[in-house]
């Protein structure tokens, strides 16, 4: 979905079948390279410009673009169709800013409220629109918070908003989630509707949060707010609206960042899309500053970062030279979780380290409108987009706005060091004080040790190659040339003091209000990073009258702005079990998140013996803030798949039961379908809803009873009102059979539970199109569950599925990619190592529905789809009638692609197979055989300067399928 496409509207009713006379919208997509697809141009990014756009159309259509509309006029000598003239462009921008979109649309509009103090500053006119068949009111939520997000980038920036409106445009297809073009966004629609109604007693009412961020002053509420929200309420789930929420402020935040001032090369990307994924939470929480947002941004950032910078194939999150980013395949590659995700926690570290403090959440709650001062980082920005305001941008330009605040130069020769260095560190804290760091990596070739054991020497020196490498010509390994330059960490920490009495029990615990917050930072050589703590660990003191110690227990990295893994002491870890089981509140919901995660990544890489990790864990039974639950279950499920082959494997399945079971039978299942009369049921609140999306799946794969029986039951009742509903509707309510969309997790769960407990009856139901009123979509929602029958049959079915509607399937016989991906991701899950060897086959070994072409790996001719969202020929290559005809594997085909989603899709599939099975040896062999110009099965060859990214996809793989496999040796046969 590249230049100017058309998508089909989906059938309004819901139904599977193609409609008789099939329905589109259309729109532009041009990021990166893809505005010379429409019209001819200079399409670089540092290439910038005025446009004066102009579009025909048919009678009935709505047209939209950059501006706002200047005339619509009939077309001369063409009946019935018109020509819709755009004001032209005063403020410069890229190519792949430029847009337009068309189709039979209505729209909901609200403006914004000038600032009073802002010059320049006017009302913003937003709309939001909806293509046939959708209800007006699912745009509302996303208009309010673009409209918020206006106004608090406004007063944050200190520039009035750029254009002189903003549509939101959705599409039922789009490669991505959304594009921010200059004054008309467009998401795939995924990202901008939220199921809104009106009000009934079971829903969470829409927040009635003005206008302006209640810490931005000078703003008066706007009377259209009330009007927008009045009367409605939310259905999506908090997920749904979290995601909507962050996505829409992420595009609106590119006006600034991005469109205002612009990258010169791709090369630089995290200045366009860092930034933009730093400032969405901003808007976030402008509209709903009772979500406290950034309290989510280690578990939405700092995991995905963490998941990424594992290993040695890690890159930076700038490349400093243009020419390390050339052809379409290395630009595409740019669009990964290093520069948004890692961008943003860059960004979001220094602006902490420059004393930016978060909004008081209590000052939040009590006053409407307090004063907005402009914090150092605030001043930061200002400059920086004052200074380059319509033009281009480069790292230089921020660091020089950096040294605007601290004429020292340290911070801006600081975050340059994080940007232009792979990787991120793990931090500790020796018994002398020193501060130490190290390189996070997979696994840790240290020796590890539990509690009052002997502490062997660490030898950071010591190197060690992959098992996978060379290992069938054993000799001495080269050691690769040492990274003598360290990370310049702002390292932050806080103390409680915890009253231990003679028999070790724990007895008040406060914290350190004297010295609530110290912060050290330095820069120094990986294996002598010696800094001294001031009045640091003298742990001891006696009182002599009550016989107690104070035991001084650190919590490093408060609040989680700190882009490292921090491995607490043995002494401190066992104070951390204690108090946490004694009190885990006094730790604040984001420093439990960050120590429950750093816990279990720590142990699973060798940094942290289990004996001492695991007694952390043991208070989670109970913990029952959501943010905490998002975190522990992606890091359990990652334990438990680990630890999977292993003999002690049932009794942390035991142990982990032991945490969750307590949190599901707090949660309970859904209020509004516990029984068909919900209409006294109260609403729970936003965090409940979150925590039992969370928990419940989590609590159903662990064999929950309640869960499971629930589940069955409602499942035996929708079957029997959809059998009843083929013939007349049913006589009496059922619990959740008129479900509405937010209710996907539930759905799930009640089918996967059903598949469970009865496979072959469950299946053929679920696939029956004629019960087209069970609740959920049939080629999604009745489609996922039967895999978790964890039958050959079900999972072939699942992954070999064509979502591609029309009659030609892909290039690569898989329908679109994303599909495919969320499918094969679903077959990994539930199928284990089944799952995974018929994903791997699948992929490395299946041959591809049409010859390999550089025109059809990247379009489906039907739908525009993109296959692989891009495609790098090299100059050098000549394509013969030969090449084009040949058979060639989807695999093949791949290589010449860069889409980050499915190099990371393939590194996590990889990295799933058992150490030296059937997958492992192919993916060794897949790694040593690809020589960059060597070729493979086909006459075709990757450029020889770079090898592909999914070759090194499979190498990340590799090494975290081999800590996996170290880590099950590590703990022998206990």
């Amino acid at each position: 979905m590249r230049g100017f496409y058309k998508s089909p509207i989906p059938d309004p009713t819901g139904s599977n079948r193609p409609p008789k006379k099939q329905k589109f919208i259309a729109a532009t997509n041009f990021e990166p390279t893809s505005a010379r697809l429409a019209f001819p141009c200079f399409d670089e990014p540092d290439y910038k410009a005025l446009f004066s756009i102009s579009v025909a159309t048919p009678k009935g259509y709505t047209v939209v673009s950059n501006e706002p509309v200047q005339e619509v006029v009939d077309m001369p000598d063409v009946p019935n169709w018109y020509i819709w003239k755009f004001v032209d462009g005063t403020v410069p921008m890229s190519t792949y800013l430029v847009a337009w979109a068309l189709g039979k649309v209505d729209h909901v509009e609200l403006s914004t409220t000038p600032s009073l103090q802002l010059p320049g500053s006017v009302p913003v006119p937003v709309r939001g629109y909806i293509y046939d068949g959708m209800p007006k009111d699912d745009v509302r939520f996303a208009v309010k918070v673009a409209v918020d997000s206006i106004t608090q980038y406004e007063t944050f920036f200190g520039i009035p908003y750029p254009k002189k409106k903003l549509d939101l445009w959705p599409m039922p297809d789009f490669s991505g989630e959304a594009m921010e073009n200059f004054g008309l966004c467009i998401f795939h629609e995924s990202g901008l509707f939220i199921k809104i109604e009106p009000k009934q007693q079971i829903t969470t009412p829409l927040p009635t949060t003005l206008l302006a961020s209640p810490f931005v002053g000078n703003r008066s509420p706007s009377p259209s707010q009330n009007t927008i929200i009045r009367n409605l309420t939310i259905l999506s789930d908090p997920a749904a609206q979290i995601y909507v929420s962050n996505l829409v402020a992420h595009e609106v935040a590119h006006h600034w960042l991005g469109n205002l001032v612009t990258i010169g090369w791709w090369n630089n990307l995290w200045l366009n899309e860092g930034f933009a994924n730093w400032a969405q939470y901003l808007g976030t929480a402008a509209s709903f500053p009772e979500w406290q947002i950034h309290e989510r941004f280690f578990e939405i950032e700092h995991l995905a970062v963490f998941e990424t910078e594992l290993g040695g194939y890690a890159r930076a999150v700038g490349v400093y030279e243009e020419s390390g980013v050339e052809g379409n395949r290395e630009i595409a590659g740019m669009f990964d979780d290093t520069t948004y995700s890692k961008g943003a926690s860059v960004i979001r570290m220094f602006e902490a380290w420059m004393k930016n403090s978060e909004p008081d959440p209590e000052l939040m709650k009590n006053k409407d409108e307090p004063e907005f001062e402009c914090s150092p980082w605030c001043r930061v920005m200002r400059n920086y987009l004052n200074v380059s305001a319509s033009g281009t941008v480069y790292p230089d330009d921020l660091y020089n706005s950096i040294d605007t605040e601290d004429s020292s130069g340290l911070i801006s020769a600081a975050m340059q060091g994080w940007i232009d260095k792979a990787g991120v560190p793990v931090v500790w804290v020796d018994k002398d004080g020193a501060i130490k760091q190290e390189r996070l990596t997979a696994w840790n070739n240290s020796t590890v040790t539990p509690a009052n054991a002997k502490l062997s020497k660490r030898n950071s020196e010591q190197v060690f190659l992959p098992a996978w490498v060379d290992r069938e010509k054993p000799k001495k390994p080269k050691k690769p040339k040492k990274d003598e330059k360290g990370w310049f960490i702002p390292f932050g920490y806080k103390f409680l003091e915890v009253e231990v009495t003679g028999n070790k029990k724990i007895g008040t615990i406060y914290r350190d209000d004297k010295n609530s917050m110290e912060s050290v930072s330095w820069t120094a050589d990986v294996s002598n990073a010696r800094i001294k703590l001031k009045n640091t660990i003298k742990v001891d003191s006696k009182n002599a009258e009550t016989n107690q110690t104070i035991q001084r227990l650190m919590l490093a990295n408060p609040g989680r702005t700190g882009l490292y893994r921090f491995k607490p002491s043995i002494q401190d870890m066992t104070l951390f079990a204690k108090v946490l089981q004694k009190d885990h509140t006094l730790i604040s919901p984001i420093d439990r998140a960050g120590l429950v995660s750093d816990i279990i990544a720590l142990t699973l890489s060798n940094n942290i013996h289990p004996n001492n990790s695991l007694p952390i864990l043991a208070y989670l039974s109970f913990e029952r803030h959501p943010t905490v639950w998002s975190v522990a279950v992606q890091e359990l499920s990652r334990f438990l798949s680990v630890m999977e082959l292993h003999v002690g494997y049932p009794a942390l399945f035991q142990f982990v039961q032991r945490l969750v079971f307590p949190v599901a039978d707090f949660v309970e299942w859904w209020p509004e379908c516990t029984s068909p009369n919900s209409s006294t049921t109260a609403a729970d609140s936003f965090e409940i809803k979150q925590l039992r999306a969370t928990v419940l799946p989590f609590a159903a794969n662990l064999f929950h009873e309640p869960t499971i029986t629930k589940s069955i039951a409602i499942f035996n009742q929708w079957l029997d009102a959809a059998t009843t509903a083929k013939q007349q509707e049913p006589t009496a309510p059922v619990p959740c059979f008129a479900i509405q969309e937010d209710a996907k997790i539930m759905i799930h769960i009640v089918y996967e539970s059903a598949v469970k407990a009865a496979p072959f009856s469950t299946v053929p139901i679920l696939r029956n199109a004629s019960l087209s009123s069970l609740p959920g979509d049939f080629d999604t929602d009745r489609l996922f569950p039967i895999v978790a029958s964890k039958l050959s049959a079900h999972l072939k079915m699942l992954l070999e599925f064509n979502d591609d509607n029309s009659q030609s399937s892909s290039p690569l016989g898989m329908g679109r990619t994303g599909a495919f991906i969320d499918r094969a991701r679903v077959v990994i899950e539930k199928g284990g190592q089944l799952g995974v060897e018929m994903v791997w086959s699948f992929i490395r070994w299946g041959i591809s529905a049409r010859s390999t072409t550089a025109e059809n790996i990247m379009f489906d001719s039907q739908h525009q789809q993109p296959l692989i969202a891009s495609v790098a020929t090299p100059k050098s290559e000549k394509l013969t009638p030969t090449s084009r005809q040949a058979p060639t594997t989807r695999w093949d085909a791949l290589l010449y692609a860069s889409e980050p989603d499915f190099d990371k899709f393939i590194e996590r599939l990889v990295a799933e197979g058992w150490k030296d099975g059937s997958v492992w040896r192919d993916a060794v062999s897949a790694a040593k055989g690809f020589v960059p110009g060597a070729g493979f099965s086909t006459p075709r060859v990757v450029s020889a300067r770079k090898e592909s990214s999914l070759v090194t996809a499979v190498r990340r793989g590799l090494e975290r399928a081999e800590a996996a496999a170290n880590f099950r040796e590590s703990l022998g046969a206990h």
